[in-house]
This record gives structure tokens, sequence and C-alpha cells, in this order.
């Protein structure tokens, strides 16, 4: 399959997928005032982040988290570049050795061999794929997830502390040891 191809093939299906979220809603004529109002809505800033990967933590006012989705989604999609790019000069090798139009490519005249590496590969560039759509989503929930605990409250009586202690038993010396205290 052409990169291209593979490439355009996950663009239809993410806007199909937004497309889905945003318009899988149901409709009310009234507000319902019986029940409190959310100030930060989860479904909010998960379909910013389904629309566009980052928004929904500027929503959440989480900006140290955008240059981690990006460099983690750049790193993903160079990897998949990379390894594709190598699995189609493979693909091609493979093919004209088969077909006996070349006698070696690379040092490796053994078309097992070469049939192997791009196996190794063509899975490379798939486990890239997998991992850029698992970030994607990593994306979105982190997204919801914090909008849902952006109004949580963490006051200063709650906390924990450690502390270093030494520990004092009748048949051993002394010891070191840390002591966990808890504030609720």
């Amino acid at each position: 399959m052409r990169r291209d191809t593979i490439i355009f093939s996950i663009i239809k299906r993410y806007w199909i997928v937004l497309f889905l979220l945003l318009f899988a809603n149901q409709a009310y004529s009234q507000r319902d005032t019986s029940s409190a109002q959310i100030s930060h809505s989860p479904k909010k800033a998960a379909l910013l982040s389904a629309s566009f990967p980052g928004l929904g933590q500027i929503y959440n006012r989480k900006f140290w988290k955008l240059p981690l989705i990006y460099a983690a989604e750049g790193y993903c999609y160079y990897r998949f570049d990379y390894y594709t790019g190598r699995y189609n000069e493979y693909a091609r090798a493979y093919a004209d050795i088969r077909s006996g139009k070349i006698d070696e490519f690379e040092n490796r005249n053994n078309e097992e061999d070469i049939k192997k590496i791009r196996n190794i590969y063509r899975r490379n560039r798939d486990l890239y794929v997998i991992l850029m759509v698992g970030i994607y989503l990593a994306n979105i929930l982190d997204a919801s997830v914090d909008a849902y605990l952006f109004d949580f409250d963490v006051s200063n009586e709650l906390g924990m502390s450690v502390y270093p202690t030494t520990i004092h038993t009748e048949i051993s010396r002394p010891m070191m040891g840390l002591q966990v205290s808890f504030r609720f």
C-alpha cells in the first residue's frame, strides 16, 4: 500500500470520527434549570481535543501539555515516515529480485533476507501508526479528565509529607527509614 494512500485513509477516518462526535448530541428546546450548571464542560474539552489535538488542553488552561503532545505525535510521524520509506525500498527490491531485474540490494542477494527486513520495516511502520492513534486518543481522554477535575478543590489541609527518620528496635541497631504522614 502506498504511503499517500495510508495517510489519506488516516485523515479520512479522522474526519469521520470528528463528524460523529460533533453531531451525536441530542437537542433540547429548553435548559434544564433543576440541575447544577457545569462551568467547565468535559464534553467540550473532549470535542475540542478531538477536532484538533491540544485545543482541549488550551481550554483547560494546561498549556504545558501542548509541547508534550506535539513532540510525541511529531516523533511518531517522523518514525512512521522513515519506516514507510525503508519498507517501500525493500518491497521494490524484493519484487525486483523475485522478477530477476536485480541480483542484490544493499549487499544482500538472498530473497528471504530481503523479505524479512521488509517485514520488519512494515511491522515498525504499523506500530508507529498505532502509537499515533494512541497518543491522539490519550490527548482526548486527558482533556476530558482535566475538565472533570478542573474545579476540584485541593486545599492546604490536604497533603502528604515524607520525612527521614530513625527506627529503633529492641533487637537491632537503629536503622534509617522514611516516615509518611497524611493530612485530611
